[in-house]
């Protein structure tokens, strides 16, 4: 038999970055869809992502706007990392960089979450 008689041992052997690419790939997507915790809103929360989803349906800046000041001034200073100012100055974030489609789920899906309490 020749040198290359058998063909997996002949060549180079195949590049790995596309089998780590991939990992990556399947980890930020089982990541992105993996159940977290849902945030549970406070009676004005649950006014203001109402109010947020109206406005992010209709795509009214103006709206938006307003609304960032109440978020702001839902909380205390010392309070900004709870979890529904995060949740609702995401949603702010995407419908000020015109991101409509994303904000307007995002608010029914934080609207859904709270149909269980």
């Amino acid at each position: 038999m020749g040198r290359h008689s058998n063909r997996a041992d002949s060549g180079s052997p195949l590049p790995r970055w596309p089998l780590g690419l991939l990992a990556v790939a399947v980890g930020l997507v089982a990541f992105w869809w993996w159940p977290g915790r849902p945030v549970t809103l406070d009676d004005r929360g649950y006014d203001v992502t109402i109010a947020l989803y109206r406005a992010c349906n209709q795509q009214d800046n103006e709206a938006i706007e307003q609304l960032t000041e109440i978020v702001d001034a839902l909380v205390a200073p010392d309070e900004t990392k709870n979890s529904q100012t995060l949740a609702l100055r995401a949603i702010l974030e995407d419908a000020d960089a015109g991101r409509w489609q994303n904000a307007t789920r995002s608010c029914r899906t934080l609207l859904d979450a709270q149909a269980d309490r």
